[in-house]
């Protein structure tokens, strides 16, 4: 695996936080107690709680170092779908027709 991105892939790192947060986010999921307030805050739920806020925790982190490695990466180009999926939009919202001054208009 590349460590830096290439035009059309992440890179090996980006790929990395996203997968480990996407397990971390259904680990916490499943980890959760659940239920009303008091199921989850009772003493026989402790260790569940636990792991369930230290996964919460890992998650904040994740996402923290995700942003991060984002913001050194500034010239990371987006993948030409999401350049094609922005484009049509831009394409067809109309454009307003104002006149400023100074400006000739042609109605007349």
């Amino acid at each position: 695996m590349r460590l830096l991105s290439t035009r059309f892939r992440y890179d090996a790192l980006a790929q990395v936080f996203h997968w480990l947060t996407a397990v971390l986010v259904v680990a916490a999921y499943f980890m959760g107690p659940g239920g009303s307030e008091d199921r989850g805050y009772s003493s026989a739920n402790d260790f569940s709680l636990q792991i369930h806020e230290t996964l919460g925790i890992s998650v904040l982190a994740i996402v923290l170092l995700r942003v991060l490695w984002r913001l050194k990466r500034r010239n990371f180009r987006t993948p030409w779908v999401y350049a094609q999926c922005e484009a049509a939009p831009a394409h067809t919202t109309p454009t307003p027709r104002t006149s400023t001054p100074g400006s000739k208009t042609s109605a007349t």
